[in-house]
């Protein structure tokens, strides 16, 4: 009878700890340049002038597909980090270069996501650190979460979307940044074709082929040598 005992108790054990090491390994996949960006949903605590700007007006929240754009930089931030404190700057200085310019303002956007903070904590960093771009409170850490095991804040998304509406991650970068040019040139740039999130150890993706498909169509390699 012991035996049985000691065995069913070994069998849950095992079952129970199995469960838990696939949950954990599951929750800390990297999401990587040329994945699809996680889809989300948070409640909406803009202001109406900058909900209008992001031509989202009336929504009580906002889902990473009801933004009307081509392409959007992503800023995963802490109101506590210091380091977020000090980008606070080239952020905005991204903001306005965007809104100053008609075609980055109508196809290209920047949001940021506050980890762990609340609407209240948000509107007191702006007021302390004159923060003028939009920020949607991630007051659960769904949205991080999701993104597998990052490594503290800030985090930073360059997404482009496809023809079949999907949002891909072409660009990543880990901690700070001198200067706003870094992420405004990457923008310009995508919309001007240029391809990215080809580096080495990440995976092709639609947007990739999509790529190449207009840039070399069949049609342009028929009676033709070609060396690959």
């Amino acid at each position: 009878m012991m035996r049985r005992v000691l065995k069913s108790g070994l069998i849950s054990f095992f079952i129970i700890f199995c469960c838990a090491l696939s949950t954990v390994s599951e929750s800390s996949t990297p999401v990587l340049v040329g994945d699809p960006f996680p889809e989300f949903t948070l409640p909406n605590n803009l202001d109406k002038q900058t909900s209008k700007t992001l031509r989202l007006p009336g929504k009580e929240s906002i889902g990473l597909q009801d933004l009307p754009f081509e392409i959007i930089l992503i800023e995963f931030l802490n109101v506590h980090c210091h380091t977020c404190k000090e980008q606070v700057p080239v952020f905005n200085q991204l903001w306005q270069s965007i809104q100053a310019d008609g075609v980055l303002k109508a196809r290209a956007t920047l949001l940021g996501i506050t980890v762990g903070n609340n609407a209240k904590e948000i509107e007191a960093f702006q007021k302390s650190f004159d923060a003028v771009y939009p920020l949607l409170a991630d007051a659960s850490k769904n949205v991080y979460d999701s993104m597998g095991d990052l490594k503290g804040t800030p985090q930073t998304y360059l997404l482009k979307k496809d023809s079949s509406g999907t949002w891909y991650i072409v660009y990543h970068h880990s901690g700070a940044v001198s200067s706003h040019d870094v992420y405004l040139k990457k923008i310009e740039d995508l919309l001007k074709g240029v391809l990215e999130g080809v580096e080495p150890g990440y995976k092709f993706r639609h947007v990739f082929f999509t790529h190449i498909e207009i840039a070399y169509p069949v049609e342009s390699f028929k009676q033709r040598m070609s060396l690959i």
